[in-house]
């Protein structure tokens, strides 16, 4: 009986199998159906093409039926049209991305790049930037991810060199998600302002083929994805603040073009606007939720609704609405899993996983949280998501210590340290100068380059002169005058560099062509930060807030050099200056406070100007704190003498816990200033990711 059974199951798999098959034949005889009608047509028939990439699009995404299209078009290569044949081949591509024969995969869409590299009209080009797009999942989701990185740099530079801006544009937009994805942050954020440079926001390309009607990722529609994405990325790392400039430029541009262009990127900008909004603690979030929901009710698109979920359920849970917030985040997870949606979505990461995790351990649940942490960690990885993975697991182990597991707590504890480990690693490896720096680079070296002409041209000159005596005192007059040229050139270039870094560095720059890094066992460290910045701004013109803003940090230029305190940098409305390097110093803190001091009692000055006036004041926030610090101009984002270390971190947090119009500085700070200035102890304050840390505020002394 068991015998007969078992001959039963065999045959009916095989019947199974040959059905597949013939479903799959089925589909690719489809295809060639409508090949064979364009065989021998020697021009490109827009509506039957059309007809052919939809009935490929249909297609089982495995070798048996592909391989059966590719044999019959090559076949069709000596009568059928080029751009019928590039464009069922571009169709195929895009089918086997989904494949899980991703070495076929891989292999396919790079023949077909090989092949598009050459192309000979607008169509073809459109082809390739289609191919080189949605080739970077086959790299993005899988373990291939650095040898992606590799390919697309290539092809970076390939296209770079051949002044094609577009297809490079798009290169470094695909570098830039790679290196999001495997949490390199400085690396990601270089080759977004890369992509960004090579766009020429100027035009608007509409689609202008069958494949390319709802996609577009050059001119200005390219470079609203690129500012949006800019803020998505500074929102992943922590930096919401920063990212509004960038978010406010993609939405005010979205909004102008919105009603005669299709721009795909609408519901996209406002979900980060929600995000850095949730995270900043800002108000009108439900607004930017209502515009998103409008533009969604008219699409059906799984991953953007899905993202819509997760985002106001996570907003819920902040608000302690958690049936709302369960509601939501399941909302999203039935979407991710009805449409297999990718974790590393092109709209963002989907997690509901951790959010539904972060709603049962409110609810004491720790058991539901550590199963549903344990099955999403797992998948995560595999896309490569190295700082979701290190979110996930950070909070796993918390669930696991709350449950009374201390074991398993400290081993997920113990991956989490191995895996930041390996990023800082990867970080390290991979440093190279800021988009910033490049370009400062880039105004030297021509500099450099127009000097070596005068040069040049002053030999050429010598040598005319040897050639006739009459002409003798006429030539040496020019020498002269270029010599004299060449001086003033000189010395506006060795100004220019003494503008952007201090005079050692400077020198030791001049002198050996590049500085090293140097570490710094005790400097203090200065951050000023204007309160409510984000809100100020939003009342006054533009013109008006970079005047003000260019006002006061000129004061505080004045101020610090009169104490040889080192400006640093400024980011957006924050001011950081260090003292005690790079000559070494005993009285870096005295130094930095006394400075401090002044730099507060001019902005409650500029404050009873602005209100004497009815004009909207800022109000100043200051952080102080010394230690260790690394300097120099290795892998930073300005071409200047930066410094970076956990001292750093703790004067932004000295900043941000203070209040305006006081100089709030660290316990060691104080150590070292108490006996010179009048110090009130504030307790610990809890700052973040810090814990509790002890705070002074500092006045003069009155002696």
């Amino acid at each position: 009986m068991m015998k007969k059974t078992y001959f039963i199951f065999i045959f009916f798999l095989l019947l199974c199998n040959i059905a597949l098959k013939a479903q799959q034949f089925s589909q690719a005889d489809s295809v060639i159906y409508y090949l064979k009608q364009v065989k021998g047509i020697q021009s490109s028939d827009s509506v039957l093409l059309a007809k052919i990439v939809a009935a490929v699009f249909k297609i089982a995404p495995d070798s048996l039926t592909t391989d059966k299209i590719d044999s019959e078009l090559k076949k069709l290569i000596p009568v059928i049209h080029k751009q019928n044949y590039l464009a069922v081949k571009t169709a195929v591509c895009i089918v086997l991305s989904f494949s899980k024969d991703n070495y076929r995969a891989v292999n396919y869409s790079r023949n077909l790049i090989a092949e598009l590299k050459n192309y000979s009209n607008e169509f073809e080009k459109n082809l390739l930037l289609y191919t080189l797009d949605r080739s970077r999942f086959q790299y993005r989701n899988t373990n291939r991810i650095n040898e992606g990185v590799e390919y697309y740099q290539r092809l970076a530079n390939y296209f770079e060199q051949a002044n094609d801006s577009d297809a490079t544009s798009l290169c470094y937009w695909v570098l830039a998600g790679c290196y999001r994805t495997l949490g390199l942050k400085d690396k990601a954020i270089y080759c977004q302002m890369k992509s960004t440079n090579f766009l020429n926001r100027n035009i608007i390309v509409k689609g202008n083929n069958f494949l390319f009607a709802k996609y577009n990722s050059i001119g200005m529609i390219g470079f609203i994805n690129r500012k949006a994405v800019l803020g998505w990325m500074l929102i992943d790392y922590e930096e919401p603040q920063k990212a509004f400039p960038f978010l406010y430029e993609a939405k005010t541009i979205f909004e102008s073009i919105k009603d005669s262009v299709e721009v795909r990127d609408g519901p996209y900008i406002y979900l980060q606007i929600i995000r850095a909004k949730i995270l900043t603690g800002a108000d009108s979030v439900y607004y930017y939720f209502d515009l998103m929901k409008k533009i969604l009710d008219s699409k059906n698109d799984p991953d953007y609704f899905s993202n819509y979920y997760q985002t106001r359920g996570y907003y819920c849970y902040l608000q302690n609405r958690l049936d709302s917030a369960e509601y939501f985040i399941r909302q999203c997870a039935a979407l991710k899993d009805s449409y297999k949606l990718m974790i590393n979505s092109y709209v963002g990461n989907l997690i509901p996983g951790y959010y539904l995790a972060l709603i049962k351990i409110k609810q004491y649940k720790y058991a539901d949280a550590i199963k549903l942490l344990k099955d999403e960690s797992n998948e995560i990885l595999k896309v490569n998501l190295r700082k979701v993975a290190l979110k996930e697991w950070i909070l796993l182990s918390t669930a696991y210590k709350m449950n009374g597991d201390f074991e398993n707590s400290t081993a997920t504890l113990e991956h989490c340290i191995t895996l930041q480990k390996q990023i800082i690693d990867d970080e390290n490896k991979s440093r190279s100068v800021s988009f910033e720096t490049e370009q400062q680079i880039n105004l030297l070296n021509a500099e450099k380059q127009k000097q070596q002409q005068e040069i040049s041209r002053q030999k050429f000159i010598r040598n005319l002169i040897t050639g006739g005596l009459a002409l003798v005192f006429i030539f040496s007059l020019i020498i002269l005058f270029q010599r004299n040229r060449i001086s003033k050139e000189k010395k506006r270039s060795e100004e220019l560099l003494l503008n952007i870094l201090p005079f050692q560095v400077a020198e030791e720059l001049k002198q050996t062509g590049h500085c090293q890094a140097k570490t710094f066992s005790m400097v203090t460290v200065m951050f000023t930060d204007f309160k409510d910045f984000t809100s100020v701004s939003e009342k006054v013109s533009a013109e008006l807030l970079v005047d003000e803003i260019n006002f006061c940090f000129s004061a505080f230029d004045h101020i610090v050099q009169k104490y040889k305190v080192e400006k640093i940098k400024t980011v957006g409305d924050a001011y950081i200056c260090v003292s005690g390097l790079p000559v070494l110093n005993y009285t870096h803190a005295l130094d930095i406070v006394s400075a401090a001091i002044e730099i507060r009692n001019f902005m409650l000055t500029r404050k009873k100007e602005k209100e004497a006036r009815g004009e909207i004041p800022f109000e100043l926030r200051i952080g102080i704190h010394t230690g260790p610090v690394v300097a120099g101009i290795v892998g930073v984002k300005k071409f200047q003498y930066d410094i970076w270390g956990d001292t750093v971190n703790l004067a932004a947090r000295m900043e941000s816990s203070g209040e305006a119009g006081q100089v709030n500085i660290s316990g060691t700070t104080y150590a070292l200033v108490k006996d010179k200035f009048n110090c009130t102890h504030r307790g610990k304050i809890v700052a973040k990711h810090k814990g509790e840390l002890d705070m002074y505020f500092v006045e003069p002394s009155n002696q």
